[in-house]
């Protein structure tokens, strides 16, 4: 087990500072940290995380690394969902381009929002599924429903994906949206990448597409959910949904959030 120890704010980039150590030799006071590393370290980014804070100092994060299992063949995210009318634009505008490519079912179809880990067990351990029900509830009570725009259909390189993304669209709310969720979840000691690229995976095959799509396809987005995948399998289960319940005129305070 490792502990990482921060002696300032670890939601404000410019001041992550802190320490790995042993739990035998966890400092006692920031006048014990000598060695400063910047954190998350990425060799841990895709471990199970948690936080105790009935125990440690707000600002420890205790990771537990990923065990070698044949039934750790699940991963966990966050993500948005598409609506009916989204599913049969994203049809429409597929067999525009000639394909002769294995759509994925559209039940697995989804906007990655945060990518909590794979190798994972089919239950995720209890405080862990506590702790993000309580980050994603905090941030679904302070944001109102609004809309995402999808105007582009390309093919990605490094994974031979198609998918639905956007490139003249800001999709400013939905960044923002991301950004909280991810700082609120990482406040509760729950750990995800950085980088953010929203976009719909259509299907996996050997094809170069990049297209401007008119009219752009767009949806409503009411809620966000937690999703298990079992890995190989093509399968996914929906294992807890948030709807936005902010009124028209709320707006996330990113000066508490961030």
């Amino acid at each position: 087990m490792v502990i990482e120890y921060f002696g300032t704010d670890p939601l404000r980039p410019s001041k992550r500072v802190g320490t790995r150590c042993a739990a035998s030799d966890f400092p006692r006071s920031d006048s014990d940290l000598t060695t400063f590393t910047p954190f998350p370290p990425p060799s841990l980014q895709s471990e199970a995380s948690l936080v105790a804070e009935e125990y440690l100092p707000k600002f420890c994060r205790i990771y537990f690394p990923a065990m070698s299992h044949s039934n750790l063949d699940y991963a966990y995210f966050i993500a948005f969902l598409p609506d009916a009318s989204a599913k049969q634009r994203a049809l429409e505008e597929y067999k525009k381009l000639g394909l002769k490519l294995r759509l994925r079912p559209e039940d697995v179809w989804h906007i990655t929002l945060n990518d909590l880990g794979s190798k994972q067990p089919f239950e995720l351990p209890l405080h862990i599924k506590e702790t993000v029900d309580r980050a994603c509830h905090n941030i679904a009570t302070a944001t109102a429903p609004f809309k995402v725009v999808l105007d582009r259909v390309l093919s990605f390189k490094h994974n031979s994906a198609l998918a639905l993304a956007s490139k003249q669209a800001p999709n400013a709310e939905l960044k923002v949206f991301r950004r909280a969720l991810r700082l609120k979840l990482l406040d509760h000691g729950v750990f995800t990448p950085s980088s953010f690229n929203p976009h719909l995976t259509l299907l996996y095959g050997d094809h170069m597409v990049d297209k401007l799509i008119s009219p752009p396809i767009t949806w409503q987005i009411h809620e966000f959910v937690l999703v298990r995948s079992h890995q190989g399998r093509t399968h996914y289960d929906h294992l807890q949904r948030w709807k936005l319940q902010g009124t028209a005129g709320s707006k996330l305070v990113q000066s508490e959030l961030f």
